[in-house]
This record gives C-alpha cells, sequence and structure tokens, in this order.
C-alpha cells in the first residue's frame, strides 16, 4: 500500500521550477536542498543556472548603479550650464563687446536668401565676407560633373550652418541649418 506523503510547499517540482526561471538563486538553493532529480542534473543545472543567475543579478543591481550614473552626469552638465551662465553674465558686465564687422564670415539667413542657384563660388565668397571649408569633392577639376561641398559657418542657433554645392563651377544646391 502506498502511503501519501505531505511534500512541503517550497518542495513541490513546479515551485522549483518556477524559482530556477525567475529567481535563479531561490531555484539553486531549492533544488539542492529538496534534491530534486540525479546528482547529474542537480550539476548540470547549477551550471547553468549559475551563469544565469549572474546576468539576472547584474540586471537588477547594475540598473540601479547606471541610473546613479546618469544623474551624476545630468547634474553636472546643469552646475557646468550655470557656471557658464555666471562667467558669461560676468564678462559681459564687465567689457562692452567691440562693434562687429559689416560683414562676418559667418553666413546669416539674408545672406543665404542673397546666394541664388547658377552663382560662382566667388560671387558666393563675395555675399558672405568668407569662405566656406571644402567638406566633399567629386570627380576632376575640368570633367563633366565636377562638384564640390563647402560648408559655411552659420550665425544663429548652436551648429548652425548652411552646405553648398558647386557643380561644374556654379551653385547647384544650397541648405541650412539654424541660420538666424
Amino acid at each position: 500500500m502506498e502511503e501519501n506523503v505531505k511534500v512541503p510547499f517550497w518542495q513541490k517540482t513546479w515551485v522549483v521550477v518556477l524559482a530556477c526561471i525567475f529567481i535563479p538563486p531561490a531555484g539553486l538553493a531549492l533544488l539542492w536542498v529538496g534534491k530534486k532529480g540525479g546528482m547529474v542534473l542537480r550539476i548540470i543545472l547549477t551550471v547553468i543556472l549559475g551563469f544565469y543567475s549572474l546576468a539576472w543579478l547584474s540586471g537588477v543591481f547594475g540598473g540601479a548603479a547606471s541610473k546613479s550614473t546618469d544623474q551624476t552626469v545630468a547634474k553636472t552638465e546643469v552646475v557646468a550650464e550655470e557656471k557658464a551662465t555666471t562667467e558669461t553674465a560676468a564678462a559681459e558686465t564687465k567689457k562692452e563687446e567691440p562693434a562687429a564687422p559689416a560683414n562676418s564670415p559667418k553666413m546669416n539667413m539674408a545672406e543665404f536668401t542673397a546666394i541664388q542657384n547658377g552663382m560662382t563660388y566667388d560671387e558666393v565668397v563675395a555675399i558672405v565676407g568668407g569662405s566656406g571649408t571644402l567638406s566633399s569633392e567629386v570627380g576632376t577639376k575640368g570633367e563633366p560633373y565636377y562638384t564640390q561641398t563647402y560648408t559655411f559657418e552659420g550665425e544663429g542657433d548652436f551648429g548652425a550652418n548652411a552646405i553648398l554645392n558647386i557643380q561644374d563651377g556654379v551653385l547647384s544646391m544650397k541648405s541650412q541649418y539654424g541660420l538666424k
């Protein structure tokens, strides 16, 4: 006659399996304490779940470290911005800026609008008041479709610029970002 032995809740197979999947360290402990499966099976599962446990623990506790690092970086950036603002305000109160030249080498929106397709690079430089930086060159000079791309620094938002394509000696395309 078979006896019905009352197995504790934590030693039931389904509890051990769920613990191994969702809480690997606890699953390993239950696997060995409850002596589930043979010795070889427990050793193999221990190795596999050991690596899984390391990944699980680094995900659980590693996230907090990266969040605090992000907060530290954000606080540092805010402090740096406040310091820069304070220094800028102090510099402005100490001295008056000299009058800007009549035509600075940086391009503004009015100059960008005045530049039209079909103009030569020299005509563009005369309007802007300074030369751009050659950022790309395709083909060989004198051949058809020889194209040069120039980037001009701009007045306006941070990173303001204008990009001009000169093809066969004349302006064929222009684009801008942040000019004022």
